[in-house]
Formats: structure tokens, C-alpha cells, sequence
């Protein structure tokens, strides 16, 4: 026998005051009486309730400690488990979530819910049928109204736990649609997640019997909530942690962090760069931080384990958690010049950047088309590709593709600085670059007048030499000077100021560095140019991707590879899949009375059977049996 409401037995201190009735002295007035011999019985009165003595045996005591004994006992809810009847459209949820595969309950909790549907099977009569349910992300029905035991046993042995998280409100509506055709409905949900809130409601007409059966208890889960890795401005990496008790008692062990370098579709990987012991009282959580990984580390991955190397607690699915560092991706630039080795090397010198050239006669649309930025020296064509576009040195008129005017060139003295929201001049030292011409431009409306240059006469206006902003979908540039009339070019400023312009036009794709839980979509950062996009998972299965929809197969934790084939070859990126538990669905679980349930065995389908109602009427009884006695002694 279990309670469901154990912390009512507190109120069995109500028995004290009742003891104390008979224990303390009765204070009564003295009188002098002629003889004794008639108060004889009195005197044994007084004795019996001298202070402190040892009770008699008194009737009346015992049934009244024995009715509030009876009293407390009922308002605890006492409970059996009891074989649960099934007949009708019989209808059985499974919960597949991560938290089924708890060890609390041996051999497991998934592992313990099957075997109760399988004697539910067992007992199924022979004029009825049983559907199972799979309450998983998007519920699945393993078997569908079937009276066959040995096709229902098969479609049960296929049932198999999910790191996806599940979705109570549409497994109960699929169960609620499976019971409508029958006179009378049994529902079973077998869950370790508590109550699903979202039930549908009941049709009129349909009667259901429903019976939640919760597994587990006495839970010890220390998960990994939270793990991210973030690169520093020197290139080495840095490593947050969290670590949360999930569970119900204390547990201690080891988070263990490895590294791994080199090319995703063949990682490297460097065991325990770092261990760090750890404790935690249910409830709490801890963060750790490592910093200083090696600068050419790619991915990193945590697990919990216990001192001695083996399983922590109860749970594994939460003690292991994967992360990818932020790498800044290739990024592919289309150079068409009649020749400028000033603006190659400069557009080079940016770490994954690679560099093609074509001559200006060569260009079509084609060519660009696979780039992430075209660059135009001293030519424009008459349509724009859809990348990004940096113009240096354009023709001149009064009408371009980009939408501004380009004059004829002017003689200046300098640069300066102009409107620069986007920081483009940052540390480019374009106050001390000489030049000799410049094409001033006109301002669209798109864009800002990031650089201007100062006129040979004093107080003349100076004029935009440098354009950028967004125009539309696509970004653009237009630099408004040949890199021939500038010893710039030979300065560290102007590389710098190309880069900038590169980052801005053509931002460095750093991977997929978000949280993604198992199910979740995921959409991959894909080359412009790509011809098949193919994902890799965890255990080596490879998958074939759209490249315009995001990728929905990403099921099981682990490190996926994201493999794109370009005309520059093959490229190759990662991201990391979690099953970070959300804290709250990791509670005791509730019955639909609202109380806690028990921990389940594999013995049988069974429910609670509440004892209260019976054991307050002994406790009636046991009342009107002291009122009989007190009657009578009056």
C-alpha cells in the first residue's frame, strides 16, 4: 500500500492533546468529610489522573486514538494497484521521449511501459480491439483497432524511445479519433512527463475510461542544459557550460571536454582538454567555463560520467552535448579587370577568401553567378548579377546600372572622412592618402557618402568618392577613383579599408552556431552556386538535402556535416544537435487526481485504487463504537 498525500500524516499530532486529557491532574476543591470509606472510589480516581503517571487501560482512550489514527490514515489517500480493466476500443499511449529511458525503473521506464501493454494485450477479449499510440513529436500509430494479439505484440516490439520532444495534445487527439467507433473506450497513457495538459475534450456519446500510469521515481539526472563555444579576437576558443540537477538526489561526477580540429568530414579529435568535478543538490545548477582552446579547434563536445569513468545517473540522454565554433566559412570573389594586381592582392589578403579574374570582354552573367561578391574595375556591365557588387574606378555618365551619376575626374588633395554608419574607414588612414584624381558621385537615396575628397582650392566642396549601402536586396560599393592615381594602395590602409568592404558586402558565413533540439528544421548556410547539398549524420548515414527547404531529418544528437558541391569543389560545414531537457518538463509526475504517482513496475497493467473512502468508514464506525461505550458508562 502507497499514499498519495503522505504529508497529511502530520496531522496524527492531533492524538497528543487527546492522550494528554487522561494524563494531566483534575484540579478539585478540598472538602472535609466525617469517614473516608464512602470516597473510596474517588481516591481511585484521583490517582488515575495524577500528573504523569502510566495510563491505565482505558476503552475510550483506545477507540479515540484508534479513529483519528483511522481520520489521518483516509485524508492521506491510501492506494493499491490494481489490475486495469480493458474492454471496449481499447486504446494504449505510449510516451517515446528521452526521460522513457530513465534506469529508475529496471530495466527502464520505456522498457517497463511496454511490458504493461504488453499484458494489456494479453488480456484483451476476444470481441474487442486495441490501438497503440507513439506519443512522440508527431504522434504515430503503431497499430490501429486490431483483435490480433500476435499483430499487436509485433507492432509494440517496434516501438522504440525518440530524443525528440513529444506532443501530448496531438497524441491524444489521434487516441480520441481511434475510440469514437466503439460502444465503450479504454484509454492507457503511459508517460514519464506527467499529465498531457492539452487533452482534448470528450465527444458526447463516447464514453471513456481513462487511466494515466506514470513511471519513475526517485529520479537522479545531472543533465547538460546549456553548451555554446565562441571564438576571441585572438583566435582561441572559449567554452561555456551549464550543468543542472534534473533529478531528485544528489549526484557527483566529472564534466569531460574534448576538442576537435581539422576538416569536418574527418575531425580529429583531442580527448579530455579539460575535466572538472562536480556536485549538485537537486534543483541546482552549476556553470563552467574553459577558455584558451587551441585557435584551430572546429568542435567541441562535453559528457558527464561518474569518478570512476562510468554512468553518472540514471538518464544518459542529457549527459553528453556537442557545440561548433564559429569558423568563418570560404567566401568566393569574381574580379573582372583588364588587370590590377593592387586590387586582387588587397581583396586576397582576407583569411577564406579566394580570388578569380576575368577580363572584361570575358564577363557574362554566368560567371558570377556561383560568387559572393563581383567586383568591376574600370567597367560596368548593363545588368547587375545578384550578388553583391563593388564598382571601383566605373565609367563615366550621367546614368549606371548602380543608380548614380559618375563625373568626370577632378584633381584633389587628399581624403577625408565622410558619413561612415557601417565603419568602413575604421584604421584605414585616409586623412594621409595621397591622390591625385578622383570621379565624384552622386548620392542615391540608398546609400551613404562614406569617403569624400578634399578640392586643390582652399574652402572648395569636397565631393563623394566612396558609396555604399543597401540597394534593395542586393549590397553595393562604388569606389570612385583608380587605384593608379593613389599611392594608397601601397599603404596598410588600403587593404584594410578592403576588407572592410569585403566583410560588409560579403559577410563571412560562420557556420550554424545556433540551439537546435532534435526535429528541429534546420536551415543550412548554402552557397550561392551550390548543385547538391547532401547531410551527413551522426552515425554516418547520409542524406540527401533541398537546397531551398530547410532540413527536417535531423532526429538523433550529434554533429551533422552539411556537404555542398561548387564549381570551386566541395564545401563542408557542421552543426550540432542537443537534447537540452527543459527544466519544467522534468517534474514528478501528476495523475489526473493531482498527486504524485508511483513508481511503476513491469508486473501487469495496473492503476492506483484509492483505500480512502473505506477507511473513513472505519473510521465512523470506530467513532460511533466510543459514543455507544461512553453511553453506557454514564
Amino acid at each position: 500500500m502507497n499514499l498519495l498525500a503522505p504529508g497529511a500524516l502530520a496531522l496524527a499530532a492531533v492524538a497528543i492533546p487527546i492522550v494528554a486529557l487522561y494524563i494531566l491532574k483534575m484540579r478539585r476543591p478540598p472538602r472535609v468529610v466525617p469517614s473516608t470509606f464512602l470516597w473510596e472510589q474517588a481516591l481511585h480516581d484521583v490517582q488515575a489522573n495524577a500528573p504523569w503517571q502510566r495510563l491505565r487501560p482505558n476503552l475510550l482512550l483506545l477507540l479515540q486514538v484508534l479513529a483519528v489514527a483511522a481520520l489521518v490514515l483516509a485524508l492521506a489517500r491510501p492506494f493499491v494497484l490494481r489490475a486495469a480493466a480493458a474492454r471496449g476500443d481499447v486504446v494504449a499511449v505510449l510516451d517515446a521521449s528521452a526521460l522513457m529511458g530513465a534506469t529508475d525503473v529496471a530495466p527502464s521506464r520505456f522498457a517497463a511501459a511496454k511490458a504493461r501493454i504488453g499484458a494489456l494485450i494479453d488480456g484483451l477479449p476476444p470481441d474487442d480491439v486495441m490501438s497503440i499510440v507513439l506519443m512522440a513529436r508527431q504522434p504515430h500509430v503503431l497499430i490501429a483497432q486490431s483483435g490480433d494479439h500476435g499483430a499487436l505484440h509485433a507492432a509494440l516490439d517496434r516501438a522504440a524511445t525518440t530524443y525528440e520532444t513529444p506532443d501530448p495534445a496531438a497524441a491524444l487527439n489521434v487516441a480520441m479519433a481511434l475510440a469514437r467507433g466503439g460502444k465503450h473506450a479504454s484509454l492507457f497513457v503511459y508517460t514519464a512527463a506527467g499529465d498531457p495538459t492539452a487533452a482534448p475534450p470528450l465527444l458526447p456519446g463516447v464514453q471513456v475510461e481513462d487511466h494515466q500510469i506514470t513511471l519513475g521515481a526517485g529520479l537522479r539526472d545531472l543533465g547538460i542544459v546549456a553548451f555554446a563555444a565562441s571564438r576571441d579576437p585572438d583566435g582561441t576558443v572559449t567554452v561555456l557550460t551549464r550543468v543542472a540537477n534534473l533529478g531528485r538526489r544528489y549526484v557527483a561526477g566529472d564534466l569531460v571536454l574534448d576538442a576537435a580540429t581539422g576538416d569536418p568530414s574527418n575531425l580529429s579529435w583531442r580527448a579530455q582538454v579539460d575535466l572538472r568535478p562536480l556536485g549538485l543538490a537537486p534543483g541546482a545548477s552549476q556553470v563552467l567555463t574553459r577558455a584558451r582552446l587551441p585557435t584551430g579547434t572546429v568542435a567541441v563536445r562535453a559528457h558527464l560520467q561518474a569518478a570512476d569513468g562510468g554512468a553518472i545517473d540514471d538518464l544518459a540522454a542529457d549527459d553528453h552535448a556537442w557545440a561548433v565554433v564559429p569558423t568563418v566559412g570560404p567566401r568566393r570573389v569574381l574580379l573582372v579587370t583588364p588587370g590590377n594586381g593592387f586590387l586582387q592582392l588587397a581583396l586576397s589578403l582576407a583569411p577564406g577568401v579566394h580570388v578569380d579574374t576575368v577580363a572584361p570582354d570575358a564577363y557574362n552573367a554566368s560567371a558570377a553567378r556561383c560568387a559572393d561578391l563581383v567586383a568591376f574595375d574600370s567597367y560596368l556591365p548593363s545588368t547587375l548579377p545578384a550578388a553583391s557588387v563593388l564598382a571601383v574606378a566605373p565609367p563615366v555618365g550621367r546614368r549606371s546600372p548602380m543608380g548614380l551619376a559618375v563625373s568626370a575626374p577632378v584633381a584633389v588633395t587628399g581624403l577625408q572622412a565622410g558619413d561612415d554608419p557601417l565603419g568602413l574607414l575604421a584604421d584605414t588612414g585616409e586623412d594621409a592618402a595621397p591622390i591625385d584624381y578622383a570621379n565624384p558621385l552622386s548620392v542615391p537615396s540608398w546609400g551613404y557618402a562614406v569617403l569624400r575628397s578634399r578640392g586643390t582650392a582652399p574652402g572648395a566642396a569636397s565631393a563623394p568618392v566612396l558609396v555604399a549601402g543597401q540597394n534593395g536586396t542586393r549590397r553595393e560599393a562604388v569606389l570612385g577613383f583608380s587605384l593608379f592615381n593613389t599611392t594608397w594602395v601601397l599603404q596598410p590602409g588600403f587593404p584594410i579599408l578592403m576588407g572592410h568592404l569585403l566583410d560588409y558586402l560579403a559577410p563571412p558565413a560562420t557556420g550554424l552556431t545556433g540551439v537546435y533540439r532534435p526535429g528541429d528544421p534546420v536551415t543550412p548556410n548554402l552557397a550561392p552556386c551550390a548543385s547538391s547539398v547532401s547531410i551527413v549524420t551522426p552515425d554516418g548515414t547520409r542524406a540527401a538535402a533541398a537546397p531551398s527547404q530547410p532540413f527536417v531529418g535531423a532526429s538523433q544528437p550529434g554533429l551533422y556535416t552539411v556537404e555542398q558541391q561548387t564549381p570551386g569543389g566541395a564545401r563542408r560545414g557542421l552543426f550540432a544537435v542537443n537534447p537540452f531537457p527543459a527544466p519544467p518538463a522534468i517534474q514528478p509526475a501528476r495523475t489526473s487526481g493531482g498527486a504524485s504517482a508511483p513508481a511503476a513496475s513491469a508486473a501487469g497493467a495496473e492503476v492506483p485504487f484509492e483505500l480512502a473512502p473505506f477507511v473513513a468508514a472505519v473510521a465512523l464506525l470506530i467513532l460511533s463504537g466510543e459514543w455507544w461505550v461512553a453511553a453506557r458508562r454514564r
